[in-house]
């Protein structure tokens, strides 16, 4: 399939209208009243148009902007497009990806100097999401496509055995070369996305699972990353990230590095297979002696183009301990914990 053809799947409930529809809002660039859109699409009546982008809205394709007075009681009502709604718009065959390149980066939090992984990043998404059953999609959503990436990330890392790589159990990844071609990644593009989902997994700290802040996820099926994880949370946007990995904190996302920290697992995966809880016991302690530290402050309300979410400027510090925010929220911590340690004191 191509690239066109993997979005219609994901948006298979869209008619050729809905996406006609997208694809002229998305060509526009810049938020339209319904005559505007209907000005601009050709051969659909207006009431149609309509009553189209009201259920585009509906469905979280489009999004009002307010509204607007417009001779005396009337008033418009601007529209814009959603992630959802670009990421459906690009199964217009008249758009562009190009158009929606530097917008899908602003909309992804993807600083310049990774602008060229903004293609591929979407691309990989798109593969993987229409080779999947509904009920194993993700919700669409900034968060999914970096969950995706994510996960197959290992696939453009050639590593692990191929074909064999597995997301679900009726997935299969094609071998590396294959699949870069597939989806066009260029050398370029391809270094710009792995400089990026380096950087976007050393500051991944998920709010919800206790178990996905301590741990890393898993490539599902693929095999371990390269590090062990670990963070120490001062509420409700601050905390600090540790790493503990077979080398330097640059270098751990290298491809020897996988391959060592493959070995490792297996290693274990032999003494657990075998029953030898000695052993096991020994090699865990010389393992993990060997492993080098490393952390780094992470604000859970900085994007990763450096974006504050609270204020919605750019974030003016070198150091987050620079923030008044975080070190505000360290006081009133502190004084919690004082707070308790104080009472357990006691007993």
């Amino acid at each position: 399939m191509t690239f066109r053809q993997d979005i219609k799947k994901i948006f298979d409930e869209l008619e050729e209208t809905d996406i006609a529809i997208l694809g002229v809002m998305a060509m526009e660039g810049s938020e339209l009243i319904p005559y505007d859109v209907w000005k601009r699409v050709k051969g659909i009546p207006q009431r149609t148009v309509y009553d189209k982008v009201k259920r585009l809205a509906e469905a979280k394709y489009v999004t009002k902007i307010g509204e607007q007075r417009f001779k005396r009681k009337l008033s418009r009502k601007p529209h814009c497009l959603t992630l959802k709604g670009m990421l459906a718009s690009l199964a217009y065959e008249k758009l562009s990806f190009d158009r929606l390149a530097d917008r899908f980066r602003t909309e992804l939090h993807i600083p310049e100097r990774y602008a060229k992984a903004v293609k591929p990043l979407i691309s990989i998404w798109a593969y993987f999401e229409s080779r999947v059953s509904r009920l194993e999609r993700h919700i669409i959503g900034a968060e999914s496509i970096f969950k995706v990436v994510f996960e197959m990330r290992p696939a453009w890392k050639d590593v692990g055995p191929e074909p064999h790589l597995i997301l679900s159990a009726k997935f299969e990844l094609p071998s590396v070369d294959k699949f870069r071609e597939e989806l066009g990644i260029t050398e370029g593009e391809y270094r710009a996305l792995d400089n990026f989902v380096s950087v976007m997994v050393s500051l991944r700290l998920p709010e919800k699972m206790e178990l996905e802040k301590r741990v890393l996820s898993y490539s599902s099926g693929l095999g371990p990353l390269p590090w062990l994880a670990d963070c120490i949370e001062i509420p409700p946007y601050f905390a600090i990230r540790m790493f503990w990995s077979a080398s330097d904190y640059k270098a751990r996302t290298d491809t020897s590095n996988f391959l060592s920290w493959f070995s490792m697992h297996k290693n274990i995966a032999s003494l657990i297979s075998r029953g030898d809880i000695i052993r096991l016991d020994q090699y865990l302690r010389e393992s993990v002696s060997k492993l080098q530290f490393s952390w780094r402050p992470v604000c859970l309300k900085r994007e990763y183009d450096g974006m504050c979410a609270l204020k919605n400027t750019k974030c003016p510090h070198d150091s987050l301990l620079e923030c008044e925010l975080v070190r505000e929220d360290a006081r009133k911590f502190e004084g919690l914990l004082n707070f308790i340690i104080e009472r357990w004191a006691k007993f």
